[in-house]
Order: structure tokens, then sequence, then C-alpha cells
């Protein structure tokens, strides 16, 4: 059993997985092998995840991101597993776009 984080990741074992942002607070059975998580609400499975072992890290599929969220993301390289740190800092020393656009992203859409 696990509670959904008001960032939309359920804790397993030390790495945090996303699942839909709809379920922020409620509680979801988990089922785990050596190779993958699941998570089910009222018997519907709501995240099928590569399981990973890497402590404190992040797994987050954008199609469970708020739409707010999501805008983000947009124009970043696809880099499956990494944070959402990462991707900001990517943001930041991109050379293409000014600092002026990163603070203004990070100010503007950060959290939903």
């Amino acid at each position: 059993m696990a509670t959904v984080n008001i960032d939309y990741h359920v804790e397993v074992e030390r790495h945090y997985y996303s699942v839909p942002f709809r379920l922020l607070r409620e509680k979801l059975d988990l089922r785990l092998t050596a190779h993958t998580v699941e998570a089910f609400f009222k018997g519907e499975r709501v995240l099928a995840h590569v399981r990973s072992y890497v402590p404190y890290a992040h797994t987050t599929l954008k199609e469970h991101m708020p739409p707010r969220t999501k805008n983000i993301w947009s124009g970043l390289p696809p880099s499956k597993g990494s944070s959402p740190l990462l991707a900001l800092l990517y943001l930041f020393f991109d050379p293409t776009r000014p600092k002026s656009y990163f603070l203004i992203r990070l100010h503007s859409r950060l959290h939903p």
C-alpha cells in the first residue's frame, strides 16, 4: 500500500514512480517484481513502470502530469527516468536559450 504524494509520485523502496495526477493523496495497492512496478486503484491498474533501483530518483511519464506541468517540459530532449531537476538544469545551461527564459519558466509553471 502506498499513498500518492502531492507531486503525483508514489515511493517504492526509495524510488519515486509517477501515477496519473488525478490520484493525488489516494491509497494504491502495489505489486512489485524484479523488473516491474504496478499500482492499482480500486482494482484498476493505474501505473506500470520498469523497476528502477536508483535511490531517490524519479521515473515520470508525461501522460501522468497535469496539463499545466506538461507545458514546462515542452521542447526538452527526452530523458527517460530523469528527474524534473535535471530537466530544469538542462533549460538553465542550454546555450541557445537566454537565462531569462529559464527563470520565467521556473517561476510561472513549476507546480500545478
